[in-house]
């Protein structure tokens, strides 16, 4: 029986390293099937959809002076604002819309006097010939621009005072504002 004890040990010693390299050929399955039936084992499917956030920012024009003049002699362009996208990217059914709103109103440093500024847009023809200007209305939010994921369009407006309001005006300097807002848009 003495002698059989050291045998036995042996054969212990061997089938447990033959385990162990039979485990290593495994390496690359993510079960292994050490109890039960060993018919049936369950693997899980899984996937992790990004969280799809975007976010992003309105470079808006510089400021703008509008020089005196009438009707067609005082137009100063406001210039275009641009959306920028810092984070994410939009995908084919959505859209970021930019706006600008505005009161109309220019007041005098201190603030006692106001006088009226116009924002307006050229109209086009059905011909595409451009016919004239069509005033912005104020208090309302008016789009002036769109980016897609294939594409941007930005509609800058003039901004003026009428003819008649520039002789009524005492001298000093006015300050008027346009508000730029911003929105994502889905299509879908």
């Amino acid at each position: 029986m003495k002698k059989l004890i050291p045998l036995l040990l042996a054969l212990t010693l061997l089938l447990s390293l033959g385990g162990a390299a039979l485990a290593d050929d495994d390496e690359g399955q993510s079960h292994k099937y050490t109890k039960g039936d060993n018919k049936t084992l369950d693997q899980k499917i899984t996937t992790t959809i990004p969280e799809g956030k975007i976010k992003w920012h309105l470079e808006i024009p510089a400021d703008v002076t509008i020089t005196k003049g009438g009707y067609d002699e005082g137009r100063e362009d406001v210039k275009e604002v641009k959306i920028v996208i810092d984070e994410g990217e939009l995908n084919e059914k959505q859209q970021i819309e930019a706006y600008l709103q505005y009161t109309g109103i220019m007041y005098l440093e201190n603030k006692a006097e106001k006088y009226k500024f116009q924002l307006s847009v050229k109209t086009p023809e059905n011909d595409g010939t451009w016919d004239g200007y069509a005033t912005l209305e104020t208090g309302k939010d008016h789009n002036v621009g769109i980016k897609t994921k294939d594409k941007e369009q930005y509609d800058a407006p003039d901004a003026w005072i009428k003819t008649d309001d520039w002789i009524d005006m005492p001298q000093g300097n006015y300050t008027g504002t346009i508000t730029y807002s911003s929105k994502l848009v889905d299509k879908g």
